[in-house]
């Protein structure tokens, strides 16, 4: 069963009319695509040169509400179409190979068809061969070189679109060409103008792809892609945060970033999202053990604390010494500052000492060399232990005048000799202050080297920076050696094929003008032996009549055979001298002028 009804009563007009119907019933208040599909499918492909079967083969493609989708019908068609070198059709074909439409996908054919539609004419086929060589799918060769080509041609015969944009912004982002950052900023901006978030993306990747990276202004583009409600810019977001490198860390941002992008359709969203929700229950678990830890530490050390508040050396452990009442009135207070101080006098004397010497009352330790010690040793328990000793025995204040003083503070200091233990914490805190200043030197050794660092690292970043640079030229320089020797090759091989084409034309020719010559020779020849006869005749007949003989005569009388003879040869040579000019005339005419 063919697939058109070819009707060949109607004229070229009437199809013409039939053609100019169906396209009106395509759109409209008349829209009906089975009247349409019917009026096509009565025209003969011949008559429309394959657009008739084009337009139903895209009816049944698209289909509506009187006409059902049949893609297997709608292969047919376009097929018959293609067959009339139809370059819509094989582009509609190329989509069908491309999506699946009705049958398996196969992308190498679909570009094969694209490149046909585009040769013959179809240049909405150019961007879908640029974006294939481009995202290079199975069977595809990647190469941003020719994907630039062919979405520049698409560029000058269509309004660019935003995918237009996009794919020339990636050709000059990933080549990384002279000028690259500006000219895939531009292509970008373009598609963020056209309402495309992705393009907030890729200027972001822009940003963190350059060797001194900017990540505050890629993080801002990625901020622009998720509140245009781009998948990929909220995924990128969602990892800075996880990461906390360059921005905060925050965990609840990021996860509701991850499930914003896996609720459009972005599964790498959803493997983001899981690996988040396992590393919070990780920490979680974590900080309850740590929290449980402490708890634990905390008890020990209260259970600690009210043990050792049962010991009465502890009760002694204090920062400073509370005064110690005497037990006789009228007696000194001793007062503890916990360091060494200078004496402090005690109020004026009371009314009933007016009859007792002038002597000022001194609230002093009983040794200041013993307090001293004991201050320097932060109150270790065995000095506060001696201290309550002396002071228990109620030494140090039988005095009352200041030379009662200095003989108890000489006797004092004979007589006491300090313990082992102010001794070793004086030496220990002597050695902490020591290892506080190595610990200083040290530190400003660690600034000084990591300066020294940085300085460093900055200078290898510059060296490889100006190494990439140089790579980058030696690699555009490289590419466009071979594209002008790939041209040279394209020319020269060009040139080679119209200089065989010609050769072959003429070949060709010279084989026909050797037939043509061949017939004409021929034709002469036997147009020559005729035309002999007929001179033979004539001239015979001219004899007869000129010299009024009979025929029997001019047969045997031999002078007049002679005459007969001599008179036919002129003529036959007059008419072969005649015949060679006109085929040599008709041979110039017809031979073409060789350049």
């Amino acid at each position: 069963m063919s697939v058109q009804e070819d009707d060949h009563s109607l004229s070229i007009y009437e199809y013409l009319d039939m053609m100019r119907t169906a396209k009106s019933m395509e759109s409209g208040n008349r829209k009906n695509y089975s009247k349409a599909l019917n009026i096509y499918k009565s025209i003969p492909a011949y008559v429309s040169w394959g657009e008739a079967p084009y337009r139903a083969g895209k009816l049944l493609m698209e289909g509506d509400k009187y006409l059902k989708q049949n893609y297997a019908k709608a292969k047919a068609y376009l097929e018959v179409a293609s067959e009339w070198k139809k370059a819509d059709a094989r582009y509609e074909l190329g989509r069908m190979y491309d999506y699946g439409w009705g049958l398996e996908v196969d992308v190498a054919q679909a570009k094969r068809l694209y490149h046909q539609a585009l040769d013959l004419g179809c240049y909405e086929a150019s961007k879908k061969i640029g974006l294939k060589f481009l995202h290079a799918p199975q069977g595809v060769q990647y190469d941003l070189d020719r994907a630039k080509k062919h979405l520049l041609i698409y560029e000058e015969h269509f309004a660019p679109d935003a995918e237009t944009h996009m794919g020339l912004g990636h050709c000059y982002r990933l080549g990384k060409g002279p000028n690259y950052f500006k000219l895939a900023m531009d292509r970008y901006m373009k598609a963020v103008d056209l309402d495309v978030g992705y393009g907030c993306h890729c200027i972001g990747l822009l940003y963190e792809g350059l060797l001194q990276k900017n990540m505050a202004q890629a993080i801002e583009w990625y901020e622009k892609g998720a509140a245009m409600n781009n998948a990929q810019s909220m995924l990128s977001l969602g990892k800075l945060y996880v990461s906390g490198i360059h921005t905060r860390k925050d965990f609840d941002s990021a996860r509701n970033l991850f499930t914003t992008a896996s609720k459009l359709g972005l599964a790498t969203a959803e493997k983001e999202l899981e690996s988040l929700e396992a590393e919070i229950g990780r920490q979680n678990a974590a900080l309850k053990e740590k929290e449980k830890a402490d708890r634990e530490k905390a008890d020990r050390e209260k259970a600690e604390k009210e043990k050792a508040a049962g010991k009465p050396a502890d009760e002694l452990s204090k920062k400073t010494l509370e005064t110690v009442e005497p037990e006789k009135e009228g007696s000194e207070k001793i007062v503890d500052s916990g360091i060494a101080k200078k004496p402090k006098t005690t109020n004026k004397r009371p009314a009933s000492d007016e009859g007792k010497p002038d002597v000022e009352i001194i609230r002093k330790p009983v040794n200041s060399s013993q307090v001293e010690e004991m201050s320097i040793a932060r109150h270790s328990n065995n000095a506060i232990n001696q201290l309550g000793q002396i002071v228990s025995q109620g030494k140090g204040y039988q005095f009352k005048t200041k030379a009662d003083l200095r003989e108890q503070c000489r006797r004092a200091s004979r007589n006491y000799s300090p313990s082992v233990a102010p001794r070793q914490e004086a030496s220990n805190l002597g050695l902490l202050s020591n290892q506080a200043n190595h610990m200083a030197a040290i530190e400003t050794m660690n600034n000084s080297l990591f300066a020294n660092v940085a300085q460093l690292t900055e200078r290898v970043n510059q060296i490889t920076f100006e190494s990439e640079l140089n790579t980058m030229t030696m690699n555009y320089n490289n590419r466009e050696v071979e594209r002008t020797f790939e041209d040279v090759e394209t020319v020269l091989d060009n040139s080679y094929r119209d200089v065989c084409q010609r050769l072959n034309i003429l070949e060709k020719s010279l084989g026909e003008k050797d037939k043509t010559i061949a017939l004409l020779a021929a034709k002469v020849e036997s147009q020559g032996q005729l035309l002999e006869k007929l001179l033979k005749l004539v001239i015979m007949i001219d004899i007869i009549v000129e010299n009024r003989i009979s025929w029997s005569t001019l047969i045997n009388d031999t002078a007049i055979s002679e005459e007969f003879t001599r008179r036919v040869m002129l003529m036959l040579n007059a008419y072969v001298i005649a015949s060679i000019s006109g085929i040599s005339r008709f041979y110039d005419a017809y031979t073409p002028r060789q350049e």
